[in-house]
C-alpha cells in the first residue's frame, strides 16, 4: 500500500489532501483495522505521523486501497500466479482429454473486460500502465 500513498505534497499537506479526497475510506479503515477514530487526530491522541504509518501499512483489501488502486487492489502476485496456475491446469487437462468439449476459458482477471480471453504474455494496456502495475510489486527500500 505504501507505493500508492505518495501524494505530490509531502507530510501533513499530503495527508490532508488524501483525507479531503478519501476521508470516508480512511475513516472506515482506521476504525476497522486499528480501532481508532479519525477525530482522534484533532484531539491529539492520534498524531499525523501515526496516521501516515497506519495508512502506509493497510492491506490490499482496505477501503483506501480499493479507492486508490481500483479493482486491481486485492490482486497481488500470489493471486495472479494462482489464477495462471489454474488456467494452465485446466488447459492441460483439456488437451490430455483429447480436446473434447469446450476449450476452457481463463479465469477472469481484474482490469480485463468480462468475457474477454486472457492472452498470457500479451496485453492491450499502455506500457506506462504495465510499468506502474509492476512497480507495485517491487521491494520498497527502507
Amino acid at each position: 500500500m505504501d507505493g500508492a500513498l505518495r501524494p505530490e505534497a509531502g507530510g501533513i499537506a499530503g495527508l490532508h489532501a488524501l483525507l479531503a479526497e478519501h476521508g470516508e475510506a480512511i475513516e472506515w479503515d482506521l476504525s476497522h483495522y486499528h480501532h481508532r477514530e479519525l477525530g482522534e487526530l484533532f484531539t491529539g491522541t492520534l498524531t499525523w505521523r501515526k496516521l501516515r504509518s497506519f495508512l502506509s501499512h493497510l492491506p490490499r483489501e482496505s477501503a483506501l486501497a480499493r479507492k486508490l488502486l481500483g479493482e486491481d487492489a486485492p490482486w497481488g502476485l500470489n493471486e495472479q500466479l494462482l489464477a495462471m496456475t489454474i488456467d494452465v491446469l485446466r488447459q492441460g487437462n483439456w488437451q490430455r482429454g483429447g480436446g473434447k468439449g469446450a476449450k476452457p476459458k481463463p479465469l477472469p482477471r481484474p482490469g480485463a473486460p468480462r468475457g474477454s480471453e486472457t492472452r498470457h504474455g500479451r496485453t492491450d494496456r499502455d506500457p506506462d500502465q504495465v510499468i506502474a502495475y509492476l512497480d507495485r510489486f517491487r521491494p520498497q527500500s527502507a
